[in-house]
């Protein structure tokens, strides 16, 4: 907003979702509410969410990483709404000389793409290591993968 020359009053006749409670956390330190946070923390989630209101016609912004699934726009688009999908972020990718294994003993991904990328740099999550997905669609993502995780609630 700020490199378009707005701040959060452009936002004022806006409804706000979040996808998650961390995500609803960080948009409250820019003085942001949203209005709808799903319990399960997913795009299905969201989905479910806007399922109970009327969304024909609407218009609705998606900020996104570059890389990330089309399943939230996908479903609100089916859902009648006109959905415009922007990427406002890149998933950083790590050098891999950068880390050591032998003191993580537990791996968050947080989307899919954050899974994509760590195979690309690493191949695989070394066996010691307890992985934990934020939600059930990057959980599916590492089963693709071979990645044991589990959801974290």
């Amino acid at each position: 907003m700020n490199a378009a020359g707005l701040d959060t009053r452009a936002l004022a006749s806006s409804k706000i979702a979040a996808i998650g409670k961390s995500t609803a956390n960080r948009l409250n330190e820019f003085g942001i509410s949203a209005d709808m946070i799903p319990e399960n923390e997913s795009s299905a989630g969201l989905l479910e969410k806007f399922e109970q209101i009327d969304i024909k016609d609407k218009k609705i912004l998606i900020p996104q990483a570059q890389i990330a699934s089309n399943q939230l726009q996908q479903g609100l688009s089916e859902a009648g709404a006109d959905v415009e999908a922007v990427a406002v972020y890149k998933t950083v990718e790590i050098d891999p000389g950068e880390i050591d294994f032998d003191y993580i003993d537990k791996i968050l991904f947080t989307s899919g793409s954050t899974i994509t990328a760590f195979v690309k740099k690493f191949t695989s999550v070394p066996d010691h290591i307890k992985s934990y997905c934020l939600g059930q669609p990057t959980l599916e993502e590492a089963k693709k993968h071979n990645i044991e995780a589990e959801v974290l609630s």
